[in-house]
C-alpha cells in the first residue's frame, strides 16, 4: 500500500480562547477571517471523518496593524462636499 502525502491545511488565525478541561487537557478556539473559506471547508471535512486527528504546527507572525488601520481610514474618509467653504464663522 502506497503512503499518501498528507494534505496541508494552511490558514491565518488568532487564538480566541483557551479553556482547560477536567481531565487536564485544553480546548483551543481559533478565530479565522471570513476570507479563509478553503481552510474552513477542509477543517469541516476533517471533522466529519472518524478517527482523524490534526497534527498542528503554529507559526506566530506579526502583522502591521498600523498600516492596515490607516488603509481602512483612508478608504472610509469622505471627500468634503463643499471644499471651498471655510469652518470659520
Amino acid at each position: 500500500m502506497a503512503n499518501k502525502k498528507p494534505i496541508i491545511i494552511k490558514f491565518k488565525a488568532q487564538v480566541y480562547q483557551i479553556r482547560t478541561t477536567i481531565d487536564g487537557g485544553a480546548n483551543v478556539t481559533l478565530s479565522l477571517s471570513g476570507k479563509e473559506i478553503k481552510a474552513l471547508t477542509q477543517l469541516l471535512q476533517v471533522k466529519e471523518q472518524i478517527g482523524i486527528l490534526l497534527e498542528v504546527a503554529a507559526i506566530p507572525i506579526k502583522i502591521e496593524i498600523q498600516s492596515q488601520l490607516q488603509q481602512k481610514n483612508d478608504k472610509a474618509r469622505r471627500k468634503e462636499r463643499y471644499p471651498y467653504r471655510s469652518n470659520q464663522k
